[in-house]
């Protein structure tokens, strides 16, 4: 069984995502092992699953492997499920990953979430000697080969970008017939259509119109009968009013406006900039306030599992893991089975 993949449509999931921003003056070690501490209460707390980012050559997020800090949390939680958010598929050789990813499923006890994306457009290909217009098709002849490694017991593949030929994959995943596959879409249609059509949950951050055009989309094309998962990032800080979040989250928001490299080169008002990303991707406020808001996004859009960005733009690790129990304690209740 794919234990976990299909929620149900009364059940609301909450994870969490580490960003692993790092503003000034912290240093690298302390930022992984605060977001270690923040995995570690969210199993405690009763949170469904934790995703790590890939990102790389920025301070915006300083984990390049998310496969490698799963494999890590693997040894230090017992229940918590581990999801990679995402890895992006065609700066990698795909039998390495489906190695690797076996290999995290192994050291968990079967708790991977795989999730595969293509990357932001201004991701930096080049230093991975791959030319730009070749990453859609490296996803996909990626995405081939690591299920048929996951699914057989022998690769025989021959694509345009990577050949194997009687490749015996060693170790196999736990989970059968393989762990689940999650598609970050950045509002891309071909691979909303591709996630609709192979059944696949979606991890993805849109808002307003655009998140309805997605998942109207998606469940227009969705192909099997079970209830799709609508997968949806937001940022979440818990406290005591709606008008103290405001205040305490504009630091975070610039720096993580100024510092996000998927960011347009010009922005005109940074102080505009910052309003948009808290009321267009954040949920905050009072326990009460927050639980409004989700209800609003389950509604009207049929989300069913919330993945919660605590700790934006380096806020600090004490109100990350305040917010946290806040949550937990008043906000998850009001979601249960």
């Amino acid at each position: 069984m794919l234990g976990c993949w299909w929620l149900g449509d009364t059940i609301m999931r909450f994870s969490i995502s580490t960003l692993l921003s790092q503003p000034g003056g912290r240093s690298e070690r302390t930022i992984f092992g605060e977001a270690v501490e923040q995995v570690q209460l969210a199993e405690s707390l009763g949170f469904h699953s934790a995703w790590f980012t890939e990102q790389h050559f920025n301070d915006f997020g300083i984990s390049p492997d998310p496969l490698a800090f799963a494999a890590h949390l693997a040894g230090v939680t017992k229940t918590i499920r581990l999801g990679t958010g995402v890895v992006v598929l065609s700066i990698h050789n795909p039998i390495v990953i489906a190695e690797r990813a076996a290999l995290v499923d192994q050291l968990s006890s079967g708790r991977l979430d795989f999730g595969i994306g293509k990357g932001h457009p201004r991701q930096k290909f080049e230093a991975f000697n791959i030319r730009p217009d070749e990453n859609e098709k490296r996803f996909y002849e990626s995405h081939d080969i690591i299920k048929e490694a996951w699914m057989e017991p022998e690769i025989n593949f021959e694509g345009e970008f990577f050949k194997a030929k009687k490749i015996r994959l060693v170790p196999h995943p736990i989970q059968s017939p393989h762990p689940p596959l999650w598609i970050a879409t950045f509002g891309n249609p071909d691979v909303i259509s591709f996630a609709a059509q192979n059944e696949y949950p979606l991890l993805h951050s849109s808002s307003g119109d655009g998140l309805k055009k997605n998942l109207d989309r998606y469940s227009r094309e969705f192909i099997g009968s079970n209830i799709p998962v609508h997968g949806l990032n937001r940022m979440i800080y818990v406290c005591d009013s709606k008008t103290q979040a405001w205040e305490e989250l504009q630091a975070p928001a610039r720096w993580y406006v100024e510092n996000n490299p998927g960011r347009a080169d010009i922005i005109p008002s940074y102080d505009l900039a910052v309003s948009e990303l808290i009321h267009k991707l954040g949920i905050i406020g009072s326990p009460e306030e927050v639980v409004e808001q989700i209800c609003s996004l389950r509604d009207e859009h049929n989300v069913n599992s919330l993945i919660c960005v605590f700790g934006l733009g380096g806020m600090s690790h004490e109100k990350v893991m305040a917010s946290m129990r806040l949550f937990a304690e008043k906000v998850m209740p009001e979601f249960a089975e």
